[in-house]
């Protein structure tokens, strides 16, 4: 069976714990540096939206059958939330463990 990973083999996307201990309850504005997230917006219904104000990432975790937790990024903070899973969003691997 073939493997459908986005990610390199050795690396995965995070799951949504992961992705929780960078979020707001975890102090995620000093979290910002380390991570050098970018704006670049996301990919939804055609067309790019936010390009100038958000970015977008998606997690592992699925939230139910059209949605994905993902981290988001206002230009300041980091925040997890979920998203239609049909929409464009940067990947972050991180290293498997």
């Amino acid at each position: 069976m073939r493997d459908k990973s986005i990610c390199p083999k050795g690396w995965t996307l995070p799951s949504d714990e992961q992705t929780q201990s960078i979020g707001p309850d975890a102090g995620s504005a000093t979290y910002v540096p380390e991570f050098s997230p970018v704006l670049g917006g996301y990919y939804g219904n055609g067309t790019l939206r936010n390009e100038s104000d958000r970015g977008y990432w998606w997690g592992s975790t699925a939230y139910n059958g059209a949605y994905r937790y993902s981290l988001g990024y206002n230009g300041s903070s980091l925040y997890t939330s979920n998203r239609v899973r049909n929409d464009g969003y940067y990947v972050r691997c991180i290293q498997a463990s």
